[in-house]
């Protein structure tokens, strides 16, 4: 009981670190002179990730494979809930 316990855990401080580093890439991303597309991709491949462990800290039991396929899901429901 206590592993799956300990995955949430640690997903959700993945998701925490995620959320970090993409409020640092907004902010800082181009007073570092990072090219745009450093910026752009790099906060789209940071929500991705985020997504994940998200997903993977309230169902810590589902597999990578399901969770990959459930993430596919969500950017559409985000786009289209505006």
């Amino acid at each position: 009981m206590k592993t799956w316990k300990s995955q949430r855990v640690r997903a959700a401080a993945a998701a925490l670190v995620v959320i970090g580093c993409g409020l640092v890439l907004r902010k800082f991303g181009y007073a570092a002179h990072l090219p745009f597309v450093v910026v752009k991709f790099g906060g789209s491949c940071l929500w991705g990730a985020m997504v994940y462990f998200l997903l993977a800290s309230f169902s810590s039991r589902t597999k990578a494979f399901n969770l990959a396929i459930g993430m596919a899901d969500a950017p559409p429901i985000v786009r289209y809930s505006d």
